[in-house]
């Protein structure tokens, strides 16, 4: 007979408190950017000339959906087009998967 195993209360703590971490994180960089409807220059016409965006991840993902629109294919994933911003002076191809990019 198995013996079924107990979930301690130590480890649902943890567990739950990495959850709230997490979510809060989340939250804290999407919520307020989202919500705000401040545009930082209102005439302007590309995303991110017009808002803020929070951190270098979003403007590397937009240059790279930018790229991708533009060029009808996912950009720098070879090496033999490395992409010139990342392991800059060299460059690098893009190591990211293109699923994130391409939900546009």
């Amino acid at each position: 007979m198995l013996k079924k195993a107990k979930i301690e209360k130590k480890d649902l703590v943890i567990a739950t408190s990495l959850a709230f971490i997490v979510f809060l994180t989340l939250f804290l960089a999407s919520y307020f950017n989202a919500t705000s409807g401040e545009a930082i220059n209102p005439n302007a016409t590309d995303l991110e000339d017009k808002y803020y965006l929070s951190g270098p991840d979003p403007y590397y993902n937009m240059r790279v959906v930018k790229k991708e629109f533009e060029t009808g294919h996912y950009p720098y994933w070879s090496k033999d087009n490395p992409d010139p911003l990342l392991n800059y002076p060299i460059g690098k191809a893009n190591s990211r998967p293109p699923l994130f990019n391409t939900l546009f």
